[in-house]
Order: C-alpha cells, then sequence, then structure tokens
C-alpha cells in the first residue's frame, strides 16, 4: 500500500493530471483584468480558512474516461477526501500532524499510512495529490505571484450552493497550480474546477465538519509497511503522470 492509487485522484486537481487548460483562440481574445486577478487573490485567501462539507463528481474524458465521488471535509488547519469509484474507496487527510492516506476496503479492516510528517511535503511517488486542490493549491492562488487570470462565466445558484465567480488561470508560476477555471463562493467554497480534460463539480454542500470527521479509522502506519493480509493492496502506479 505504498502508493495509493485511485482514479479520482487524478481528477481532483489539475496539477496532478498535467492536462492543461485550453487556451484562448486567436480569434476570441481574453481580456485579462489586473482587478481580476486581485479578486481572486482574495477569494482563495477565504478558501483556506472556509469550512463546509462538500460532494464533488470527478469526470474525466481521458481514455478510458473515469469517473468518481469525493466527499470533501475541509476546515481551516484540516481536510480530509473520501474518494470513492469503481476500483474502491480511499481516504486522504491533511491535518498538523501530517499527510494521511487510508485504504477503505468494502471487506475487511481498513489500513492507513503517514505520507508525510507535520509541515513536509509528501514525496512526488507518494503523493496521492488529490489534496493538493483543496490545500496548497489554494495558498498558491492566494499568494498571487505570477498569476495571469481573466474573468469567466459565472455560475448560477442551484441545489443550495450559491453563486460563484469563476477565474481563468491562464499562467502560473511553475511548480505552483496548472492553468485552468477556478470558480469560488463569495466565502471562498470550491464549487468547480476545469481542466482540458477533467473537471470537479461540487453538488451537494452542507456545513462545518466536526472533529470527529477527522478521526482516522485505523492507527497510520509507517510507510512500506505491508497491508494486512486481509486487504488486498490497490494496485501500485504512480501518483502522477
Amino acid at each position: 500500500m505504498a502508493s495509493i492509487t485511485v482514479g479520482a485522484l487524478l481528477l481532483a486537481a489539475g496539477c496532478t493530471s498535467h492536462h492543461p487548460a485550453p487556451l484562448p483562440s486567436p480569434s476570441a481574445p481574453v481580456s485579462v483584468v489586473p482587478n481580476t486577478t486581485a479578486q481572486l487573490i482574495a477569494v482563495a485567501g477565504l478558501a483556506r480558512a472556509a469550512n463546509y462539507t462538500g460532494t464533488y463528481n470527478a469526470d474525466s474524458s481521458d481514455s478510458p474516461p473515469r469517473s468518481s465521488v469525493i466527499v470533501a471535509f475541509r476546515a481551516a488547519t484540516r481536510t480530509r477526501l473520501d474518494v470513492t469509484e469503481a476500483g474502491g474507496q480511499v481516504l486522504i487527510q491533511v491535518d498538523p500532524t501530517g499527510t494521511y492516506t487510508c485504504n477503505l476496503p468494502k471487506a475487511g479492516p481498513p489500513s492507513c499510512l503517514t505520507l508525510a510528517g507535520p509541515g513536509q511535503a509528501v514525496p512526488q511517488n507518494l503523493d496521492p495529490s488529490g489534496q493538493a486542490l483543496f490545500t496548497t493549491t489554494l495558498d498558491v492562488l492566494a499568494q498571487g505571484a505570477n498569476l495571469t487570470v481573466a474573468p469567466a462565466a459565472a455560475r448560477a445558484a442551484a441545489n443550495g450552493i450559491p453563486l460563484s465567480t469563476c477565474y481563468a488561470v491562464i499562467a502560473v508560476p511553475s511548480g505552483g497550480v496548472d492553468p485552468g477555471t477556478y470558480c469560488f463562493t463569495a466565502t471562498g467554497i470550491l464549487t468547480r474546477a476545469q481542466f482540458r480534460s477533467n473537471v470537479l463539480q461540487l453538488t451537494a454542500l452542507s456545513g462545518t465538519p466536526a472533529d470527529s470527521d477527522f478521526v482516522l479509522p485505523a492507527t497510520p502506519l509507517p510507510v512500506g509497511t505491508p497491508a494486512p493480509a486481509s486487504t488486498p493492496a490497490p494496485a501500485s502506479a504512480p501518483a502522477s503522470s
């Protein structure tokens, strides 16, 4: 279980899938508005401290296509993602004590691994990366350095999800976030992230997560610890392409 790989993790963040956003055609130039960048910086700052529970659909047009459901428990200092797709379910959690991933099999006990300690980066070959869109991506957007941003069409309120303002991030600092379209509510809730072949869409929204939502289902073990014999280890593949 040293490498947790679920297709949805590749859908949840553009920085994982490395699919750049489609650039405007020469016949449809985009007007880059400095105030738009300032607005994105401000809302990303709010997003870093946002508290909510959201259910997202993640879809990819890659071959073969993949889809999954991601339940995000978001608090100012803690993020948990429950990712479910046809191949199974995993949990990713980032909190002040470290970064963890857990395998939640349909049969047998759950098992968890510690991927990094407090404030440490996850090794690239182990990083499930789905958490980036809810953590480090927000940090980069909030800093706003070297971003080129244009306004994108807003998304109307629907199904209890408020109106969202969208931002087309055309250029980003090296190693920061991928270009794409990011949509946030006025309070910083991420409602949509769209890249060339991947899209993450908020479908349901509820309140602040409870402390119990951040209790891991098993004591995390160091990376490299074999999975329990009764728990089939997921297929191993690079977490980022």
